[in-house]
């Protein structure tokens, strides 16, 4: 078994983080702010992967405009039926 971890387990401790996981978060950024900058590095991607495809060139103003004609076009095509 991967890690000595069962799926039951898993989800024990997925539980157990959705109930404490913010007030523990918040004490050891508090009581010990190392670990606390630990923890995130080593949840963040160790390597960052530049964007491709078709939108990796525009900028947030440009995908919003693009993403703003998307919510709309159910309505327009709605509107003309």
């Amino acid at each position: 078994m991967a890690l000595g971890i069962s799926w039951a387990r898993s989800s024990q401790l997925c539980e157990d983080f959705e109930a404490h996981g913010a007030a523990v978060i918040e004490r050891v950024r508090q009581e010990d702010p190392a670990t606390y900058i630990r923890v995130i590095a080593w949840l963040l991607p160790k390597e960052l992967k530049s964007a491709s495809g078709p939108f990796a060139e525009l900028s947030i103003e440009e995908l919003e405009l693009i993403a703003s004609a998307a919510r709309a076009a159910p309505a327009l095509s709605n509107s003309t039926q």
